[in-house]
């Protein structure tokens, strides 16, 4: 009787597991669409320096050198460069 209990127990984790794992995957799936998706409404802009390590990269939500936010940079902050160097 024990040794059909704990074979039992076995089976139901094993299976347990395999849901588990299936529905990650799943997620997984589901979110890397949505992200794609997003992905593709933003557009990169001309290059121009950026406002935190003054690169000049091209204009991104977020700074590909850094990584740093483009829209936190504060304007009036930003450094003016005349002939764009």
């Amino acid at each position: 009787m024990v040794t059909f209990v704990i074979q039992d127990l076995i089976f139901d984790v094993a299976i347990l597991g395999v849901a588990t794992a299936g529905l990650l995957l799943y997620l997984r799936l589901v979110i890397h669409e949505a992200l794609l998706a997003e992905g593709a409404e933003h557009e990169i802009g001309p290059d121009a320096p950026c406002p935190e390590c003054h690169r000049i990269v091209p204009t991104m939500a977020f700074c590909p050198a850094c990584g740093a936010a483009r829209a936190a940079a504060s304007k009036q902050g930003r450094p003016r460069l005349v002939g764009g160097a």
